[in-house]
């Protein structure tokens, strides 16, 4: 009995374990060639919510009421603003989340 699966006979898997073992050593060796980093990783400590392009500038909020500028021509960063706590209804203190950042044509942040 054959089946339209690679045209191999139903009792003979040789032919796909062949496959798979050739699809997984060619994703190794393209994972190995081309998978190196291709931009810098920079760790700013809490979850992005949001980020503008200007120039070569790069403004990042996070998840904990603060905003970055990054300097995208040698990574630098620094803190453009960061929000006090507020109190929630119940009474807890909690940061704002920044849900989005607006940047004017001559690089104000809005």
């Amino acid at each position: 009995m054959r089946f339209l699966s690679l045209g191999v006979s139903y009792g003979s898997h040789q032919g796909e374990v062949m496959l798979l073992r050739t699809l997984f050593l060619s994703f190794i060796v393209f994972k190995t060639a081309f998978g190196g980093e291709l931009i810098a990783r920079l760790d700013l400590g809490h979850a992005i919510t949001d980020m503008v392009h200007r120039g070569s500038s790069l403004f990042v909020s996070t998840e904990r009421s603060e905003v970055f500028e990054i300097n995208l021509n040698n990574f630098t960063f620094h803190k453009v603003l960061e929000l006090p706590e507020i109190r929630d209804f119940t009474g807890e203190a909690v940061h704002p989340k920044v849900f989005s950042i607006d940047v004017s044509d001559g690089g104000r942040l809005l």
